[in-house]
């Protein structure tokens, strides 16, 4: 009896932890709570397209400074990247915009959008709300294929794009068995609907990236792709991959020795590095 009292003791906690506790994404209070103890007044905003809200953290914008917008991969929110967001070195000379990535955060969570369709809201949000500022795009996992291809369609209403381990190349996904579990019926409803949409976006990825892979050469942009040799989730040949598929006018690589999937994050002070000679060398003057 007390054995089967643990057992179910342990399996509700389990479900606990992965229905409320593992939703990757902030409120608006626990956020303005978190900002109160900063230099900084955070401002949440909600982005209308064709009748769904995006929600996205930025400060005051400056239209003198580039804007950088960066997007998160799956599971996760805005919330990946508030490091970046509260780096006062960072805020100092560009405006920084988080989002919550359609389906997830507090944009529509819980419902699962196609690549193309996260691009047009991406697209659509950049013709919206920056139009005045040199805007370059940041995408994080499964977060490069959604700047990559909202780049293609932005053509030159940006300056440039930075991938961070993207997983781009569809005949190397790879899968994982918490994946499948938060996939199927029978185990799905012990997952957060992050969880949910994260597998749902997982077991279409391929087929999708296929499907919209003629685009990436059409895009007249710069192009930086960084990956590290030892990233087990997005695996090191994604980095050939671009350099097969983009132009090779416009794509640049960064390989990263001995790091894996979580690079902007473990090595954020390098990565904003890499980001500041990335724009520098874009918004330098062009010559003929």
């Amino acid at each position: 009896m007390k054995s089967a009292l643990i057992i179910i003791s342990c399996f509700c906690f389990i479900v606990f932890v992965l229905t409320n506790c593992m939703n990757f994404r902030k409120s608006t209070k626990s956020l303005e709570k978190e900002f109160s103890k900063t230099n900084h007044d955070i401002n949440i905003s909600y982005h209308d397209f064709n009748g769904q809200q995006m929600r996205y953290l930025h400060y005051d914008q400056k239209e003198s400074l580039p804007t950088l917008i960066f997007v998160h991969g799956a599971p996760g929110s805005s919330s990946s990247f508030l490091p970046y967001l509260k780096d006062s070195s960072l805020n100092n000379d560009f405006n920084i915009v988080v989002i919550d990535r359609p389906g997830y955060g507090y944009s529509d969570y819980g419902t699962y959008y196609p690549i193309a369709t996260q691009a047009d809201w991406l697209t659509n949000f950049v013709e919206k709300q920056f139009s005045n500022t040199s805007v370059f795009l940041i995408g994080h996992s499964f977060g490069g294929p959604v700047v990559s291809h909202a780049a293609q369609r932005l053509d030159n209403k940006i300056k440039g794009t930075i991938m961070i381990a993207p997983a781009l190349d569809p005949e190397n996904e790879k899968y994982f068995f918490g994946g499948k579990l938060a996939y199927h019926k029978p185990t799905r409803w012990l997952f957060s609907k992050a969880w949910q949409v994260s597998a749902d976006e997982k077991y279409q990825h391929a087929a999708e990236l296929k499907k919209l892979e003629h685009l990436l050469g059409q895009i007249k942009t710069p192009v930086l792709h960084i990956h590290g040799t030892n990233d087990k989730i997005a695996p090191y040949v994604n980095l050939s991959y671009s350099q097969t598929h983009f132009n090779p006018d416009f794509i640049s690589i960064y390989s990263w020795d001995n790091q894996g999937h979580l690079i902007p994050f473990k090595e954020q002070e390098k990565t904003i590095e890499i980001i500041r000679n990335f724009v520098a060398k874009c918004l330098l003057p062009q010559t003929n």
